[in-house]
């Protein structure tokens, strides 16, 4: 016999243990609920900053340095300071951002804090120490605000629908992953039918005698048939697969052309 899975064997292992792919799957969207709720909540402040300089233009790559300077650490501990701020250098390095706009000579700088007043004074205190700390290295470098900084009353956090999707998807595939993995597709043979439709197996009513003891070892055995070398057990056991087998051979014993060794 062949025990190599199917996707017929796979697809009725997943339906038969749906119930623990639904389990991982309402604990994952249960997990993500909490933590999505007791996040902590990050207030967004943004800013956009023109370079300009009569004299020179700058390559992209030193536009990229004056950005990276907004993630200075000596910068970050000044405007701590200058702000009274009791937050950690790293911990504020890590809700900074500053990036070059494409072809272009401006500088976004988006700064998320727990504060949204916050979040607007480390953008403002860091545009002047920016401004303060360059134009003295390039005289004519001029810093242009094209954006304000503003305290905004919304808050920036994960985009709750899609990570949702995610998490339910993901969740569903790891539920059937180890469904698959750990599940089996063991039935209850009860009928020929039943034999036919898992085994493969055309049984004809006869079931092969090294068959039978690990089906029914406590059964009472009733008749045995011979024919040349094949060698049959009828166990009675009402409802069985084997007094099934015995009904069917009695209804079949001239076509078999087998006899009753009582």
């Amino acid at each position: 016999m062949n025990n190599k899975r199917t996707l017929k064997d796979n697809f009725r292992i997943v339906i038969k243990n749906i119930y623990v792919v639904l389990i991982i799957v309402v604990l994952s969207v249960g997990a993500f609920m909490v933590y999505s709720e007791k996040s902590t909540i990050y207030y967004e402040s943004k800013s956009i900053i023109l370079i300009k300089d009569n004299e020179e233009t700058y390559s992209l790559e030193k536009l990229n340095t004056f950005a990276l300077y907004f993630r200075t650490r000596d910068l970050i501990d000044s405007v701590k300071k200058d702000l009274e701020l009791s937050d950690v250098s790293s911990k504020i390095n890590d809700n900074i951002n500053a990036r070059v706009i494409k072809d272009s000579n401006y500088i976004e700088l988006i700064v998320k804090n727990e504060n949204n007043l916050v979040a607007k004074n480390i953008i403002d205190k860091s545009i002047e120490k920016f401004k303060d700390n360059f134009t003295k290295i390039y005289p004519d470098l001029e810093v242009i605000t094209i954006e304000q900084s503003r305290a905004n009353d919304g808050y920036a956090r994960i985009d709750t629908e899609l990570y949702m999707y995610v998490t339910v998807i993901s969740s569903t595939i790891l539920g059937i992953v180890i469904v698959l993995i750990f599940g089996t597709d063991n039935v209850s043979i009860k009928n020929h039918e039943d034999m036919e439709k898992y085994l493969g197996l055309k049984s004809l009513g006869i079931i092969p005698s090294n068959e039978t003891d690990s089906i029914n070892k406590k059964s009472k055995k009733l008749s045995l048939f011979n024919k040349d070398e094949l060698n049959l057990k009828i166990i009675k056991d009402s409802g069985s697969l084997i007094s099934e087998s015995y009904r069917m051979v009695r209804t079949n014993l001239d076509f078999l052309d087998l006899k009753v060794i009582n």
